[in-house]
């Protein structure tokens, strides 16, 4: 796993950030990507002159990569570790974020924050405002939750 962890570093340190100063975020998967890098492009559209955002495949490779990269940045979800375990790793890398939710998928379920991601255009679209994203992201509540609660039953075993 070591020589993996080192040629995803090094990939990412050639292609990625170069002779640049830029800063690296780690991320565990595509989803959490392209979530961040939409949620940094809200917040600062300019946000890529100075990091660089990649995924790690899974929420153990950051760690690893963060093992040896202690000035980069890694975000993982919160998933089903306990609090011992979050605290655990929070105490060995202060340059570890854990989401306080479950997966990043959880805040695009909640319309108020949905909708601030949303660009101009796409809120545009949606002439009732906040209102009518929720109800659109509410009339499937019933078949989400079932999933998210099968998943959760499946997905340890």
């Amino acid at each position: 796993m070591a020589s993996n962890i080192q040629k995803v570093i090094t990939q990412i340190k050639q292609e990625k950030i170069g002779a640049s100063s830029k800063r690296a975020l780690i991320v565990e998967g595509k989803d959490d990507e392209l979530a961040l890098k939409s949620f940094l492009f809200k917040k600062n559209p300019q946000w890529e002159q100075s990091w660089v955002v990649e995924k790690a495949e899974k929420k153990l490779r950051v760690i690893e990569i963060l093992k040896q990269e202690t000035t980069w940045i890694g975000i993982v979800d919160k998933d089903e570790w306990q609090k011992e375990v979050i605290d655990e790793y929070q105490k060995k890398f202060s340059n570890l974020w854990i989401l306080p939710r479950y997966c990043i998928e959880n805040y695009i379920i909640v319309p108020d924050e949905l909708w601030h991601s949303l660009p101009a255009k796409q809120q545009a679209r949606l002439p009732g405002g906040v209102s009518h994203l929720e109800t659109i992201l509410l009339k499937d509540l019933d078949r989400w939750a079932s999933h998210g609660v099968l998943w959760s039953v499946i997905n340890p075993l």
